[in-house]
Order: C-alpha cells, then sequence, then structure tokens
C-alpha cells in the first residue's frame, strides 16, 4: 500500500468514532417534527415525537437549532406509537404548549428544565400515573387543567407564580396536602375540584379571591381558614358552577376572614359536618343555595350589615333560632324551607319586611316569630305546612297588627319582654340578680 493509501486509511479509522458520534444524534433528532419559530430562525417548537421509545430525552438542539417550546398536543397519547413512562425537558425551554403531554396516562417520571416560564393549557391532562413533579422556580405561569386528573400526592407551586387557574388540578384524587405561596391572589374556578383526598389547604393573606367550585367535593377536608385578605367566596357571575367548598361533607370548622364581602351561590352547599359558622360583619351578601343542605348546622350569625340572602340559602339546615338583622329589607323564596328543627325567629327590622314564597315552608317545629316592628308583608305559602299554633309576636305600641297574621290563620299575641325573678332577685350580697326572659 502506498504511503497515500495508508494515510486515507488511517483518517478513516480515527473519524470512524466521530461519524458514529454525529449518526447516533442524527437519528434521536429525526424522531422529532419541529417548526422554526419566526423570525427568529435559530430557535424551534417541537411540533411532533415521532419515536418509539418510552423512555424520551428530548434534546436541546435540533438541525443546529435551540430548542425552546414543546408545542400543541406534541406527546398527545393518541398520537404517539408507544405509552411514555419517562420524559426530560431541557433547559432550553421555556414553554410547555397546550395538551403537550394530554393522555399519557403511563407517564410517571418528568423532569422538567429550570428555564420553563410557563406551563399551559390541560398540558399534563389526566396523565393519571404522574405522582411527582416538581414545579421550577421559573414558572410564573400554569394554565386552566395543567394537571387535571394527575396522580400527584402533592406539589409545591413556586412563589413566582400569581394565579392558580380554572381547573388547574381538579380531579387529582390523590393530592393531599397544598399549601398556596404568598404570590398568588386568585384561586379561580374549579381550580382544586373533586381532590377527594385533600385533607389540608394553606392559603396565605395574599389571596383575595376563591371562585365557584375551588374546591368542591373535597369530601376528606376537614377544616378552613379564610384568610382576611380574600373578599368573596364565590362569584355572582359564575352561578352555573358549583359551590367554592361546596359537598366538602367532612368540613366541620370554617373560620371566614374579616373582609369578606359576599359568601357566593352554594359556597358550603351539602357540607353535613359543619355545625357553627360565624359570618363576619364585613359580609353584606349571602348567596342563593350558599347553606343550603347543611343538616347539622344549629347555629349560625347573621351580621348586622347583610342586605341580602337568596333563595335557598339555609334551605335544610339543622338551625334551631335565627335572629334577621335590621338590614334586611326581604327574605328571599325558600331561604329557610325544611329547616325542620327551627322554633324560633326574631326579625329586627322596623319596618315591614318582606318574606317570599315558602321563605318558611315544611318548617314543622317553628312556634314562634318575634317582629320588632310593623307586620311582614308575606307570601301566602311563606310558612306552607307550618305548625298551626305558630304565633307572631309584636312589641307594645306598634300598629297594623290584627288578632291573626295577615290573611292566614296564625295567631298574634303581644311581645312583652318582662324581667322575671329566679328566686334571688333583687340587690344581694355585694351583687344584683336577676333572669331575663
Amino acid at each position: 500500500m502506498t504511503m497515500a493509501g495508508r494515510l486515507r486509511t488511517l483518517c478513516i479509522v480515527r473519524l470512524l468514532p466521530l461519524l458514529l458520534l454525529l449518526v447516533l444524534p442524527a437519528t434521536v433528532q429525526a424522531q422529532y417534527n419541529y417548526t422554526i419559530n419566526s423570525p427568529d430562525t435559530n430557535t424551534i417548537t417541537i411540533a411532533h415525537y415521532t419515536g418509539s421509545n418510552t423512555v424520551v430525552a428530548i434534546p436541546d438542539i435540533i438541525d443546529g437549532r435551540l430548542v425552546t417550546s414543546i408545542g400543541l398536543n406534541a406527546f398527545n397519547a393518541f398520537d404517539l406509537s408507544v405509552g411514555l413512562t419517562s420524559v426530560t425537558i431541557p433547559n432550553s425551554v421555556t414553554n410547555i404548549g397546550v395538551g403537550a403531554f394530554v393522555y399519557n396516562n403511563t407517564l410517571t417520571n418528568v423532569v422538567i428544565g429550570n428555564s420553563v416560564i410557563s406551563i399551559e393549557r390541560n398540558a399534563f391532562h389526566d396523565c393519571s400515573s404522574l405522582t411527582s413533579f416538581t414545579i421550577p422556580d421559573s414558572v410564573i405561569s400554569i394554565g386552566q387543567g395543567a394537571f387535571n386528573g394527575t396522580g400527584l400526592t402533592n406539589v409545591t407551586i413556586p412563589n413566582s407564580v400569581t394565579d392558580i387557574a380554572s381547573l388547574v388540578f381538579c380531579a387529582c384524587s390523590n393530592l393531599v396536602t397544598v399549601t398556596i405561596p404568598n404570590s398568588v391572589t386568585s384561586i379561580w374556578l374549579d381550580a382544586f375540584n373533586s381532590c377527594a383526598d385533600l385533607t389540608s389547604i394553606t392559603m396565605p393573606n395574599s389571596v383575595t379571591s376563591i371562585g365557584n367550585g375551588a374546591f368542591e367535593d373535597c369530601t376528606s377536608l376537614t377544616n378552613v381558614t379564610i384568610p382576611d385578605s380574600v373578599t368573596y367566596i364565590g362569584d355572582y357571575t359564575f352561578s352555573w358552577n358549583g359551590g367554592a367548598f361546596e359537598g366538602c361533607t367532612y368540613l366541620n370548622s370554617v373560620t371566614i376572614g374579616n373582609n369578606v364581602t359576599s359568601i357566593g351561590p352554594d359556597a358550603f352547599n351539602s357540607c353535613t359536618s359543619l355545625t357553627n359558622v360565624t359570618i363576619p360583619s364585613s359580609v353584606t351578601n349571602i348567596a342563593s343555595g350558599a347553606f343550603e343542605g347543611c343538616a347539622n348546622l344549629t347555629n349560625v350569625t347573621l351580621p348586622d350589615g347583610v342586605v341580602r340572602i337568596g333563595s335557598y340559602a339555609f334551605e335544610g339546615c339543622g338551625l334551631i333560632s335565627v335572629r334577621i338583622p335590621a338590614s334586611l329589607t326581604g327574605i328571599n323564596g325558600s331561604t329557610f324551607c325544611d329547616c325542620s328543627n327551627l322554633t324560633s325567629v326574631t326579625f329586627l327590622n322596623s319596618g315591614a319586611i318582606g318574606i317570599g314564597a315558602f321563605a318558611f315552608a315544611e318548617c314543622y317545629n317553628l312556634r314562634a316569630l318575634y317582629f320588632k316592628g310593623a307586620p311582614p308583608v308575606f307570601d301566602s305559602d311563606a310558612f306552607y305546612n307550618a305548625r298551626w299554633d305558630l304565633t307572631a309576636y309584636y312589641l307594645p305600641g306598634t300598629t297594623g297588627w290584627s288578632a291573626t297574621l295577615g290573611d292566614s290563620s296564625h295567631p298574634t299575641a303581644l311581645w312583652r319582654p318582662l324581667l322575671s325573678g329566679n328566686g334571688n332577685f333583687g340587690v344581694q350580697t355585694n351583687q344584683f340578680g336577676f333572669k331575663f326572659n
């Protein structure tokens, strides 16, 4: 062999390992369809994975261009030939697109780069085997339904996130605890709906609103503290959604912050373990169905500033007595319907309060109505199926009263607050005692 021939052979032998290294990345890169991110032609978005590997490490460079985004449905399980089990997303990626890994119910492991800024809508929707996921501190936006239906058991939301989007952790039935960071101001519709194993939720003082259905059907949740920063629980404009805590059947303790102005539709509907609620003086609106079906709710304090209580707000509750504040000028239809333990209602409004149809219907044990002012204006069915001896009591000096309550058969009588002795009435040694009825 000539000298030139030997040199050519030597060059080929030495270049062969390098050529093999170049071929391997080319094979990996061929598993991805992509689009160029115009006008920046040096970056690309992965459009579709065509490979057959169940363990995937997405390259940061394909065909000499930087991978910065995982595109719409790029790894949608219905479009893949295999079931993914593990995915590594490189540091070059800043965006995980809509439905990027949707329906991959065999996916158990995801390692996400620390440059990701946004995880978009339904990105990991129905990845039911995904039990652990670390959201990097770089993330500032998590789209609605991003982790809907995943198998997550716990989640740490970084301080860079300001909103908990709609449906974002909905139906994460294995999720046990959640801590909301101080950066979050809003928890949107159905954010944690149907998280059946959720036992603890910590909300910081940065949160100002809790959307309808946010914690609906979180049946393991036993207590909730709503911080003073919150101004409304549920939203009147989305009344077709479930209540914020509706169906939380083991919820027995609720502390409502002192700046809440509105308790939205069905907010605590069917919270059957709830026994006592103090509604703060800041509340002016209690929407329809707010406490409907709270069968063990025996005591509730209505604040003096409330101006509206919606229909069915306390239907089916276990209330024993109710004090209607002077700020309330009317009771809507069916508000206290089917409160079978209710024995007395006191109305502090000095005017003629309105009482709607079936407002106190099926209140079988209601015996006494106490009115501070004029006779009420009420629907003929306001006290449907009430006791025959239900009596309306009125104060001496008030006018307009007759022997019966309006055109009903229910009798009326003077309400005479009396001081009655208890055996030790009057001045005693170093004290003064009496019993007030």
